[in-house]
């Protein structure tokens, strides 16, 4: 984020989990911290608006995503896509 210029603030990861309600933000399925990277399930800290497109590091656009679901967005903006995704391929709800 600072290599990119962008406006970047001190984040508490809590924070944004609580704000989520451990919720993927890109598929709407429960989220469990207990999966680890790289586990598709593994809750990934998401920047709604890229920072490639423009976006921030602040609270405003961050959010949770499952690392699958992260991965498939890529630099995509949320409006480019058809939401919500499927959840991640090994998801047992």
């Amino acid at each position: 984020a600072l290599k990119r210029e962008t406006v970047v603030e001190p984040i508490d990861l809590n924070l944004v989990w609580d704000d989520s309600f451990g919720i993927c933000f890109l598929c709407e399925t429960p989220m469990d911290r207990q999966y680890t990277h790289p586990d598709p399930r593994f809750p990934s800290l998401e920047h709604v608006i890229p920072l490639s497109r423009g976006g921030t590091h602040t609270y405003d656009n961050l959010t949770y995503t499952h690392l699958q679901c992260n991965n498939r967005k890529l630099t995509s903006l949320v409006e480019e896509m058809r939401l919500p995704l499927d959840p991640p391929t090994c998801y047992t709800g």
